[in-house]
């Protein structure tokens, strides 16, 4: 399995210019990945198009250049990817975790609202439960907030250390999007550091390393288990048959025959076997490496010890000698080809005179 590789980003707001907080956590983020000779992602997080410019963000790209903060890539900045939040936003919404809230600021501000020790408020639940009537008594677009379990989170900082925070009583429902319709940090954030594009940018080994390290408690668990699970399965189809090297998002129409047919051959694995299938490959060991060629080999032999049948056309000697029945035509190509030379199996080609396969065949069967 391939060793994942460190990704980090820095995600600047440019609503101005870099200031000592921005150097700090660029700073962080560039010594954390080159040290694990790893990728580093600018991303500009401008959700909020009247704070933010163009001009400023050019400027932030110039000030990491000066400093010597180089990075490897940029994504899409956050104000061309509403689409990409409405699918999310979406989702929350079937199931069940969004509300309205027709909270004003100097509402949740005020001297009566819960707060931290450090004037910190708390949301707290003002909106959670109103009854369709008591909505329709607002005449105000509102906010959209997500309901956040009581428990602990903990997670270990690399610079912090241990930290634990129980977001229902540290900050209540946070907003998710608000009133005025702008996606807010916490839902874009967490969609952009591992958006679905990134992972089908992997390639399927990265992929399936990715998918394996997902943790799902709870309600995720139940949502997307068996959609993981399938995942899962098929991307380790994709590897078992040599494939690990393609990238998820590859096109189609650029595939290799001998990959196009892999390809097949991994959703047929992928389906519940009948025993009473004819599968016709096309030498399909082209391009693979000889471990490769001992992994499709184990797959073949699954196929046909569940009943199905086999019918290889190859030249590959590590496949012809672990065949069941060998067809050799020849003697030759062209004109002077075409006829059967030799049927049976592969020990009794190798013993075949007139077979110029069954003589390679012979020194590969006594290596």
């Amino acid at each position: 399995m391939a060793e994942l590789k460190t990704v980090g980003r820095f995600a600047p707001t440019p609503s101005g210019r870099m200031h000592l907080g921005n150097v700090f956590a660029a700073l962080m983020a560039w010594l954390s990945v080159r040290s694990k000779g790893g990728e580093l992602v600018l991303r500009m997080e401008d959700l909020d198009t009247q704070r933010t410019s163009a001009e400023y963000a050019q400027i932030l790209r110039e000030d990491l250049r000066w400093l010597g903060l180089d990075y490897d890539r940029e994504t899409p900045p956050q104000s061309a990817r509403s689409a990409v939040y409405d699918r999310y936003f979406d989702k929350l919404a079937q199931m069940g975790l969004l509300y309205p809230c027709y909270c004003t600021r100097s509402q949740l501000h005020s001297v009566n609202a819960p707060h931290l020790s450090d004037g910190t408020y708390v949301y707290p639940g003002t909106c959670r439960n109103l009854t369709e009537a008591q909505r329709s008594a607002f005449h105000r677009a509102p906010a959209w907030r997500v309901r956040v379990p009581d428990r602990v989170w903990a997670v270990e900082d690399r610079v912090q250390g241990h930290y634990e925070c129980n977001l229902a009583t540290d900050c209540g429902d946070m907003v998710v999007r608000r009133a005025d319709g702008v996606y807010v940090y916490q839902l874009a954030v967490t969609v952009d550091d591992e958006s679905i594009a990134d992972v089908c940018d992997m390639s399927a080994e990265r992929s399936l390393a990715w998918i394996n390290g997902l943790e799902l408690e709870g309600s995720a668990a139940q949502i997307a288990g068996e959609v993981v699970k399938e995942i899962r399965a098929r991307l380790g189809f994709l590897n078992d048959v040599g494939l690990n090297y393609l990238t998820l998002s590859r096109a189609a129409k650029t595939l290799s025959g001998g990959e196009a047919q892999r390809i097949k051959l991994a959703t047929e694995l992928s389906k519940r076997s009948t025993g009473r299938t004819i599968y016709v490959l096309d030498e399909p060991t082209t391009g693979l490496h000889v471990a490769d060629v001992a992994r499709l080999i184990d797959i073949l032999d699954r196929l046909t010890d569940a009943g199905n049948t086999v019918l290889v056309i190859e030249h590959n000697l590590h496949v012809i000698k672990v065949a069941d029945h060998i067809i050799d035509l020849g003697p030759e190509g062209g004109d002077a080809g075409g006829n059967i030379v030799f049927t049976g199996t592969p020990e009794d080609c190798a013993r075949c005179a007139g077979s110029y396969t069954g003589q390679f065949l012979k020194k590969e069967l006594e290596s």
